[in-house]
């Protein structure tokens, strides 16, 4: 089988980090704007005991929110990913990305489906060894989320002779 040039792209909403984000915001945004409207029409101190550690932890969650996001797999529940396989191993970006990421065949020490709706999977790839992969960060497995044709990639896996393994907790 050649495998050269096939594409796999995610196909997730992003929906959870997005979700994490975006009510940060909207509480921080919210506490700010009652905050300042409370204050400016009534100025008293209750306003600001109350509405600043309002803010204080809107801000605090929106910081915990990205470092969750980073560090655990969330980070790949985004829709602009494309994967690529060649001969000399798997490549990864993001659509308007100059960058990529590329692990060597040799370095895969196995890979897990778990099917979902749609015929759409998730595939995981797991590494030998952390590797740099840019924004993502130090990374020792690659989260192919919601992709579509997944028999053919799992053909290409077994050409390498990559074995498949138990799903994990990634």
């Amino acid at each position: 089988m050649n495998s050269d040039r096939m594409l796999w792209k995610s196909k997730t909403s992003g929906y959870k980090c997005a979700l994490l984000i975006y009510s940060c915001l909207i509480l921080m945004v919210g506490s700010l704007i009652g905050v300042i409207l409370s204050a400016s029409s009534d100025p008293s101190e209750t306003t600001l005991i109350i509405g600043v550690p309002i803010i204080v932890i809107a801000i605090t969650f929106f910081i915990c929110s990205a470092i969750v996001i980073r560090k655990t797999s969330l980070k790949w529940e985004v829709s602009n990913l494309i994967f690529t396989v060649t001969e000399n191993g798997i490549y990864f970006t993001s659509k308007g990305n100059n960058s990529f990421f590329f692990v060597e065949w040799a370095e895969i020490v196995g890979y897990s489906v778990k099917s979902g709706k749609n015929s759409k999977a998730t595939v995981t790839v797991n590494f030998n060894c952390l590797a740099d992969a840019g924004i993502f960060g130090k990374i020792n497995y690659l989260k192919m989320v919601g992709i579509m044709g997944v028999d053919s990639l799992i053909e290409i896996f077994e050409e390498y002779e990559i074995k498949e393994m138990s799903l994990s907790k990634n």
